[in-house]
């Protein structure tokens, strides 16, 4: 009788944890808020915020309740928050039938007001559809094209730069903060020499990646903060265990949130979609993140003397 009860409560608790994770952790994002200390101490981007979002994953499927969540919090920051720059790092879409619901999406970035504009990039998603084999291999197989022209033209004509393989500079005051943008690393699209041509040694620079990948070759090359996503922070972080999967390199442990890597922070966001072959969240919830630029702790009293 004994393990009756117990195998009929274990049932429950499962039963109540799976409905969490499939039903309702996948459909709450959250806002996180971190502070990065890039900047030169003269810096007049003290304080400047970026908005880091990731990992849409649109398509017909997506569930109404995601882009419910993402139009309250947008609303939220229009009020609440000043946001300098919106960063989209890639897979925005996941099939085609994604690129209907943009427009909306685009709608409900705008309303945060960021006044320094909004740049994206292509993730692994944005041009190809992939088959559900490949959740179990450490390669991807493509199944089909999906139509990246007519999601970047709808971006762009959302006011949303796409940066491939490309460089934007926000001037303030004299000093230059550069966002750089790569195409997709996953697929090989990425080229990393065109971007720094245009890059000054007092110039704060962002990174933008879809997969973090990148971040090995990045280390001789000057970058202050990079924004990746891809990982969807593990999907599902368990405890003890940590994150479930991510489909990357870099260590489970590592699979969202700020690290510093020498002289370069890099910040991977648990991204706001779930792929449709890995319908669920738990203990990772969609995200918002919030990061403000801050200057460079001075030196103690004793390194001063």
């Amino acid at each position: 009788m004994t393990w009756t009860i117990i195998i009929a409560a274990a049932a429950i608790i499962s039963a109540a944890f799976a409905a969490y994770a499939f039903w309702i952790a996948p459909f709450r994002p959250t806002v996180t808020r971190t502070r990065v200390e890039v900047l030169a101490s003269d810096s007049p981007f003290e304080g400047f915020k970026v908005l880091h979002l990731s990992d849409f994953h649109l398509r017909r499927e997506t569930n109404p309740k995601l882009m419910e969540g993402v139009a309250a919090l947008a609303d939220q920051l229009s009020r609440e928050d000043d946001i300098d720059l919106i960063c989209v790092t890639g897979d925005i879409i996941e099939t085609d039938t994604g690129i209907r619901m943009l427009d909306d999406l685009i709608e409900k970035l705008h309303k945060i007001g960021a006044t320094s504009g909004m740049f994206a990039i292509l993730g692994n998603h944005d041009y190809n559809h992939y088959p559900f084999s490949n959740l179990f291999l450490e390669k991807y197989i493509v199944r089909q094209k999906n139509d990246t022209a007519r999601l970047v033209s709808t971006l762009e004509q959302g006011d949303i730069a796409v940066l491939r393989n490309q460089t934007r500079v926000i001037k303030r005051d004299g000093s230059r903060l550069v966002v750089i943008g790569i195409d997709d690393f996953i697929s090989g699209r990425h080229c990393l020499q065109a971007c720094f041509e245009a890059v000054e040694p007092t110039d704060t620079v962002i990174f933008l990646t879809h997969s973090p990948d990148v971040v090995s070759y990045l280390l001789d090359r000057k970058v202050d903060l990079v924004l990746a996503g891809h990982t969807h922070g593990g999907q599902m972080c368990l405890p003890v265990l940590g994150s479930f999967v991510s489909r990357s390199r870099v260590f489970r442990r590592l699979a969202s949130g700020l690290f510093r890597v020498g002289d370069m922070f890099i910040f991977i966001t648990r991204g706001l979609g779930i792929v449709r072959y890995a319908p669920f969240r738990f203990r990772c919830a969609p995200e918002f993140a919030i990061l403000e630029l801050c200057k460079k702790p001075g030196p103690s009293h004793e390194e001063a003397a």
